[in-house]
């Protein structure tokens, strides 16, 4: 009997801990989720298909309904680069390695952001968390990426 009242309050306290943390957290329906996610695809399909201007709406609208989700803030700074538009690049990727900082892609793409705004140091530095990160998915474009910033930065040796 005590230790059912007791698993019954470890339950308790465990909801209480949860929902407390879900609370600063921004709060997405499953039709949200769903509406992002459908949002995102079809920016995936208009990028794929060069439709520069159908994605950019379509990765704003995935952004705007769920914010939660790093690869929709990925996406927008990919395209913000294609566009030549790396601060908006910049501002979309760093909020995604706050969402996700396992997310290796958005620190190489954060690293691509900041060389292209000429901030060699600071892209050194996402490369160099990309690679320590084991979701890389291709290590050798982020060691050229590392190599090209090493250069700019005149330390050859490295």
């Amino acid at each position: 009997m005590v230790s059912r009242k007791r698993g019954f309050w470890l339950l308790l306290l465990a909801l209480g801990l949860a929902t407390a943390g879900c609370a600063g957290a921004q709060q997405v329906s499953d039709v949200d989720r769903l509406r992002a996610r459908d949002a995102w695809e079809r920016g995936l399909a208009a990028f794929r298909d060069k439709q520069a201007s159908l994605a950019l709406n379509a990765f704003r609208e995935a952004v705007a309904v769920d914010g939660t989700v790093a690869m929709y803030r990925v996406s927008l700074g990919l395209l913000y680069l294609e566009l030549q538009r790396s601060d908006l690049a910049l501002e979309q990727l760093k909020r995604a390695t706050e969402i996700d900082p396992l997310l290796a892609d958005a620190h190489l793409n954060l690293g691509v952001a900041l060389a292209e705004a000429g901030r060699w140091e600071e892209a050194v530095g996402a490369y160099r968390r990309a690679i320590s990160l084991p979701t890389l998915p291709a290590p050798y474009v982020v060691y050229n990426n590392l190599g090209l910033a090493l250069y700019h930065l005149k330390r050859y040796a490295e």
